[in-house]
């Protein structure tokens, strides 16, 4: 309990002193920012360009999300599983062309079916781990992009989510040479490529992909509910308030802390501050680093799990880790199972 009121006293204290030091440095950040859209006469650290773009960004997903979650719902109530697994692939990709573009959707399919053809035919992961490393590096120069930010940021975040979904795939098709990739298994393909919520934020393997789907297509069949007994009406009405609650907080937090657009500035503009007041400001940005990912993980994976599905867990708290490897554990935690599974076996 005491090393509890320590550390929210040191959390307190760090911020007010990031408060305190923004206000003086204010005259050399206002550049970074631009007038508030919640409190007028204020102006808003927009330095954080992730951040921006999601924002913006955030009611499209939303939306798209939002109608999926209805739709799904009613696809494997009303349909077989032979015929809703097609229904829902087919309705997931024209979810992806609202939510990016057709030019993007065709570009990916050159990257899909060049890897995966690759892959299949000569059963060597090496190819496709080739391929979508180029295919990334590349992509700013190939690809096309939309000319609004807010498709622009989900066709990057598509396009680079899409090539770890690849290779995903064609792991697993090397680890099951017994595996023909007959129409069952395109139309699974097809539904772990383009499965909205974690197809832009969220990593989850094709196996655990498949193993989710398959345990929501038995449940339904056996008339069970989706969800387990911990998760209710309130427990997803308790997630969505935090997620509305931190993303606010952050809204607000961007008014008063320049943590942002004080990394993002020259380093000469903190040789003058105090180590305490560097050591604080640096904290505060990792605080803000923590809560941006609890929301842009936090969103698909509420929705994913309304689904029935289980998506990667929240990430932890950086300011209670003691050890690095818990922080590389549990951040990220799709990330995590990626590279143990995809990178490190291999």
């Amino acid at each position: 309990m005491t090393s509890t009121k320590i550390w929210i006293a040191h959390a307190l204290l760090a911020l007010w002193i990031s408060m305190r030091s923004s206000g003086q440095l204010w005259v050399w950040l206002k550049h970074w920012t631009q007038p508030s859209e919640y409190i007028e006469g204020y102006q808003i650290d927009t330095s954080d360009i992730e951040w921006k773009l999601y924002r913006n960004s955030l009611s499209g997903f939303l939306f798209a999300f939002i109608l999926h979650s209805v739709l799904f719902q009613i696809i494997i109530r009303v349909f077989k599983r032979k015929d809703g697994d097609v229904i829902l692939a087919i309705f997931w990709i024209f979810l992806q062309l609202y939510l990016t573009s057709i030019n993007c959707i065709l570009f990916t399919g050159i990257l899909i079916l060049l890897a995966t053809t690759i892959t299949y035919f000569t059963r060597r992961q090496i190819f496709s781990w080739i391929i979508c490393i180029i295919f990334v590096l590349k992509a700013d120069l190939w690809a096309p992009y939309s000319y609004t930010p807010e498709k622009y940021y989900r066709e990057f975040n598509f396009y680079l989510y899409t090539a770890v979904q690849v290779i995903n795939f064609c792991i697993y098709l090397v680890k099951n040479p017994e595996k023909k990739f007959d129409f069952e298994l395109m139309i699974r393909y097809a539904q772990y490529l383009f499965y909205p919520t974690y197809s832009i934020t969220l990593i989850v393997l094709y196996e655990d992909f498949e193993n989710q789907l398959n345990l929501v297509w038995k449940k339904v069949e056996k008339q069970e509910t989706l969800w387990g007994p911990e998760m209710d009406f309130w427990f997803f009405v308790k997630k969505a308030i935090r997620l509305i609650f931190w993303f606010y907080f952050i809204e607000l937090f961007l008014h008063f802390i320049f943590v942002n657009a004080l990394f993002n500035s020259p380093f000469t503009l903190i040789s003058g501050l105090h180590p305490y007041e560097v050591s604080s400001l640096a904290y505060i940005s990792g605080q803000f680093f923590h809560l941006k990912y609890v929301v842009i993980f936090g969103v698909p994976s509420l929705f994913a799990m309304v689904d029935g599905m289980q998506p990667p867990g929240p990430p932890i708290c950086i300011s209670r880790v003691s050890k690095y490897s818990q922080m590389w554990r549990y951040f990220d935690q799709g990330l995590y199972q990626f590279l143990k599974n995809q990178v490190r076996k291999y």
